[in-house]
């Protein structure tokens, strides 16, 4: 039997910003295998994803004095049968605890975004209906439903 599938939000950029971000791009790092423990241990991804983001995916780190703060992923968006996966990027964000709800979440959504466009793809992404802090954060770097 298989299991339920979770209902989502869908969201694509709409071209504005509403806020302006609260950190530089440069302090992202664009994570390789050295960085490998660090994502297991954060608890974004299941065990068998952080090999695959890895190897098919970008992966960007912020780390403020060297401490863990967030993350964002870009992602060809394999998975969805309604739009052409190669025009688009799947944006996934992460932000640290004790780091919520002070902008970090926004401005990582915000420099993935500014990477889409810059490769030339059209930034998207999607969250749980369930879960308001990520569909907040989505429609304040400027997603819209669709």
């Amino acid at each position: 039997m298989q299991g339920k599938k979770r209902q989502t939000y869908k969201f694509i950029f709409s071209g504005q910003t509403k806020k302006e971000v609260i950190f530089s791009k440069e302090l992202l790092h664009l994570a390789d295998e050295s960085d490998k423990e660090e994502l297991e241990q954060i608890g974004f991804f299941e065990a068998r994803e952080v090999d695959l983001y890895l190897q098919n995916a970008s992966i960007y780190i912020l780390r403020i004095d060297g401490k863990y703060v967030g993350l964002g992923t870009l992602i060809y968006p394999y998975w969805r049968k309604d739009i052409p996966a190669q025009n688009f990027q799947d944006i996934g964000m992460h932000v640290a605890e004790e780091y919520r709800g002070k902008g970090f979440g926004r401005s990582i959504v915000q420099h993935m975004v500014s990477i889409c466009l810059e490769n030339g793809k059209i930034p998207i992404a999607e969250c749980l209906i369930d879960n308001a802090a990520s569909k907040a954060t989505l429609e304040s770097a400027g997603f819209i439903k669709h």
